[in-house]
């Protein structure tokens, strides 16, 4: 595999990107070969995109304990402890909801950067967070949502006014915001790939313990974790997810002895998932020389993946923003793995546009093509609108030097 060949595709860093990860990853003199020649390329006068700015902490702290001395230093430093201080709050809020949960005696495990920041960056300020993630079982989900609607939390506009049992049976998961603007997604299911009664089993099963903030709750083990990563990250964003690299490095330093090789295999090949597992821990191995096995990286390479697995992973590594059908390929990847059995094609195309019916709330299966064309332009092509007011603000300030340090 030619690491080169993926820099088209977001969540695989830019040459530039590539400089920065290293610098505030690796150890020694090549984090500071990867510092100086990151830092020669940047001008500190222009916008720094928005996937680099949020590793900055974690640039700080290699570079500190490297002892580098520079200018920027400083303002790095400031951008750490920002990150540590809002992480700090955001964990109180998590602890209240987590406790909540607990005294309804619903189960919790809590997914992405919260898991993440406490048992693998062990640092607060390592890991900017914009928002939580807390996984629930299937059964306990209406009452999850019902409580925290009871308690001020407000679904993301797109799901708003969507019966719960069918937000259970066609999404993995729903965006929520409360009056301080703070966010959390509820999951029903840990991956939008693998969703159904019993898919989330081993990860339950197999879940280790955390604490956040003095509440308990579980966390994937590093296996599930890591392939959680892989799997979050190996899609196309309109923010650069390039953070997924440093996540996956962090759970290997901190836990590659801990790593169950052969339950990732498992994993991967049980939710047809082989292909980006198989891409993601390549690239790691050959690009960052993450400690993984070169006997996994042969038997993933080796392991059959089906032809709808690797469109559907082509389709989702791609910006698809302006593409003619924008979201509903995606849509029609759930729905033929929602499938139970095979189906004539026939069956396909009319499973599928029930299945749309069911998701988009249409009242009638005959008005579909109306409802697509208007109601749910939005949930076709979902950053549409964010594309076009990032062009007109890129149009307007590319003139106008900007700071790409904020704190």
């Amino acid at each position: 595999m030619n690491p080169s060949g993926h820099q088209a595709k977001t969540f695989w860093p830019t040459p530039q990107q590539k400089l920065l990860l290293r610098a505030a990853l690796w150890q020694g003199e090549k984090a500071l070969q990867a510092w100086e020649a990151w830092q020669a390329q940047i001008d500190w006068n222009v916008y720094l995109d928005e996937g680099s700015y949020r590793l900055l902490p974690l640039l700080f702290h290699n570079l500190h304990q490297h002892g580098v001395q520079h200018p920027i230093m400083q303002k790095l430093k400031g951008i750490y402890r920002l990150a540590w201080y809002k992480n700090q709050t955001s964990f109180r809020r998590l602890a209240a909801l987590l406790h909540a949960f607990q005294e309804a005696d619903i189960r919790t495990l809590t997914l992405k950067g919260a898991a993440l920041t406490v048992l693998h960056y062990r640092n607060y300020g390592l890991r900017p967070m914009s928002d939580f993630d807390v996984l629930v079982p299937l059964s306990q989900a209406a009452a999850a949502l019902t409580l925290l609607e009871q308690s001020g939390w407000t679904r993301e506009e797109r799901l708003a006014q969507a019966p719960i049992a069918t937000l259970l049976a066609t999404e993995h998961a729903v965006g929520l915001k409360n009056q301080d603007g703070q966010e959390f997604d509820l999951h029903w299911h840990v991956l939008e790939e693998s969703r159904g009664p019993g898919a989330d089993e081993s990860f339950w099963q197999d879940a280790v313990p955390l604490e956040v903030d003095g509440a308990p709750t579980l966390a994937l083990n590093p296996a599930d974790q890591l392939f959680h990563v892989c799997i979050h990250g190996a899609r196309w964003n309109n923010l650069p997810s390039i953070r997924w690299i440093a996540d996956a490095m962090m759970i290997l330093r901190s836990s590659s002895s801990a790593i169950d090789w052969d339950r990732l295999l498992r994993q991967a090949q049980d939710r047809f998932l082989v292909t980006p597992t198989q891409h993601t821990l390549t690239y790691l191995h050959e690009v960052f020389a993450a400690p993984i096995p070169v006997t996994v990286l042969r038997m993933l390479q080796s392991r059959a993946s089906s032809r709808m697995e690797r469109v559907e992973y082509a389709y989702k590594a791609g910006n698809y923003v302006n593409k003619p059908f924008g979201y509903l390929p995606i849509l029609w990847f759930e729905y033929l793995r929602s499938c139970r059995q095979p189906l004539t094609q026939e069956g396909k195309t009319l499973g599928f546009a029930k299945y749309l019916q069911q998701r988009w709330g249409a009242k009638r299966l005959w008005h579909l093509p109306v409802y697509v064309l208007f109601t749910s332009r939005r949930r076709i092509w979902p950053f549409t609108d964010w594309y076009q007011r990032r062009t007109r603000l890129l149009e307007k300030t590319k003139d106008k030097p900007q700071l790409p340090l904020r704190t």
